[in-house]
């Protein structure tokens, strides 16, 4: 995901505040009161994180391009 964001030119400021969202990605469950263990994931987007539509956006763009005979307006 961040070699997209770089192929973009995504850079400086923004990508390093990006990157620190994504660099140690963990998540918890919680089951009524419980609360599991963090535990590391590796791939996917951040729930509910506000930048997480605008990244999946530049992966659908390049969906978008390599379907021939489809267009989107």
């Amino acid at each position: 995901m961040l070699y997209k964001l770089k192929a973009f030119g995504i850079e400086g400021k923004l990508f390093n505040a990006i990157w620190g969202l994504y660099r140690t990605p963990k998540i918890a469950v919680r089951f009524g009161y419980d609360v599991s263990k963090p535990i590391e994931y590796l791939c996917g987007l951040r729930q509910g994180c506000p930048a997480s539509p605008i990244i999946l956006d530049f992966y659908i763009n390049d969906l978008f391009k390599g379907i021939k005979g489809v267009y989107v307006s």
